[in-house]
């Protein structure tokens, strides 16, 4: 007795020959990015893998914050230097904790 029949077993073809061209992909793009891959781990940035390409992202940017005496401005009303951000017009959550 014979099971599904030419069209779900071309299905079942494609699917695999699906998989095994993202495979050869992967393992080229993998290759292609190893360096730039090795010097973000180094760095310990977070690596976004998005199709073929690669998102390189530093996690100290989640400590930026907006600096909420100034809207972040850098400036106060009166037009001086914010003294709480020294006019960056952000604030960084990293340094606040170290003090």
């Amino acid at each position: 007795m014979r099971h599904g029949n030419n069209i779900t077993n071309q299905s079942k073809s494609y699917s695999h020959l699906r998989e095994l061209v993202q495979e050869c992909i992967g393992g080229l793009l993998d290759r292609a990015f190893a360096e730039d891959d090795a010097r973000a781990r180094r760095q310990g940035w977070q690596i976004i893998r998005k199709g073929t390409r690669r998102i390189y992202r530093d996690p100290r940017f989640d400590a930026l914050q907006e600096c909420v005496p100034c809207w972040g401005e850098g400036v106060t009303a009166d037009e001086r230097q914010c003294s709480s951000c020294g006019g960056t017009g952000r604030i960084n959550l990293l340094l606040r904790q170290a003090r």
